[in-house]
């Protein structure tokens, strides 16, 4: 479910762009966007993980690319996050699109960031979210000693393991 949002929170302070994630029960987390002040909101799951997503399009914005886009689809609704570099390429247009599965009218939010902070406000986020330690075995709706043996059933705890263990990670063990 994604919806508008307006509360006042705790972001990374970057002009135009900023992010923030809170975790919640069963394996959500919250991802909140303040795009030019207009914020949105976006739950993310480890189920239907668009964590892998979001990171390839920070390596290809880390890496200079000129276009990148990730789509977070649920069930009732999809948020597409797209980023295209200006002609400087030190500037880029963020777009995202937030769409239902019925008939009524989706939100489109955009702004300017500069590359380096459109970067620098993910990796904040996700260092504070790292550091809230969020394990979703916790708010796992199995008991501690359920077997995962079922290729449909995911173990909460092999997804976000393998997505902290990704090399573009290695910020957050620095000091």
């Amino acid at each position: 479910m994604f919806y508008f949002f307006m509360c006042p929170i705790s972001f990374y302070n970057e002009p135009n762009f900023q992010v923030a994630f809170e975790p919640q029960k069963y394996g959500w987390i919250k991802m909140y966007m303040s795009l030019e002040g207009t914020r949105c909101v976006a739950n993310l799951s480890y189920v239907f993980s668009p964590f892998d997503g979001l990171l390839n399009l920070l390596k290809g914005l880390e890496s200079g690319s000129s276009y990148e886009e990730v789509k977070i689809d649920e069930e009732v609704s999809c948020t597409n996050i797209k980023i295209e570099a200006t002609e400087t390429n030190d500037i880029l247009n963020v777009i995202v699109i937030q769409e239902n599965a019925d008939d009524t009218s989706g939100k489109y939010y955009s702004c300017q960031s500069s590359r380096e902070n459109f970067i620098q406000a993910f990796k904040m986020a996700f260092r504070i979210l790292e550091d809230e330690g969020f394990d979703p075995n916790f708010w796992d709706e199995h008991e501690p000693d359920y077997i995962y043996d079922d290729e449909d059933d995911v173990n909460p705890r092999d997804v976000m393991e393998s997505f902290w263990s990704d090399p573009w990670f290695q910020f957050l063990r620095e000091p």
